[in-house]
């Protein structure tokens, strides 16, 4: 059950990221960044329910993971802020897509 609230958490938080990318309106990213921050803490809550069971297994990949997991949030917090200066760079938005790609990678191995 937890994995399958993870996974989906960060599905979640992939499309709330991409959608406020291409929002005009600063309303819409606003709104996009709380539904991010919704996804987010899921990620976080669930990814320690899973850690803690898992930590015995894989250490190695479940700190490589956490850490990955905070980077990722922090980009999309960084994501959604410079969205809304209206100074966003596309470097920024693919790292953010390739480290949470990267995370969930992990996750997987840890999890299976």
């Amino acid at each position: 059950m937890w994995i399958a609230i993870n996974y989906i958490c960060w599905v979640g938080l992939i499309f709330a990221v991409l959608f406020a990318i291409t929002r005009t309106t600063k309303k819409r990213v606003i709104q996009s960044m709380m539904y991010s921050r919704l996804f987010y803490w899921g990620i976080m809550i669930s990814q320690v329910v899973i850690d803690i069971r898992s930590f015995e297994r894989h250490p190695v990949f479940i700190i490589i993971s956490a850490i990955l997991t905070l980077i990722a949030i922090a980009l999309s917090e960084t994501i959604i802020g410079r969205k809304q200066d209206g100074i966003l760079k596309i470097k920024t938005t693919a790292t953010f897509v390739v480290v949470a790609v990267i995370a969930i990678l992990l996750q997987s191995a840890v999890n299976f």
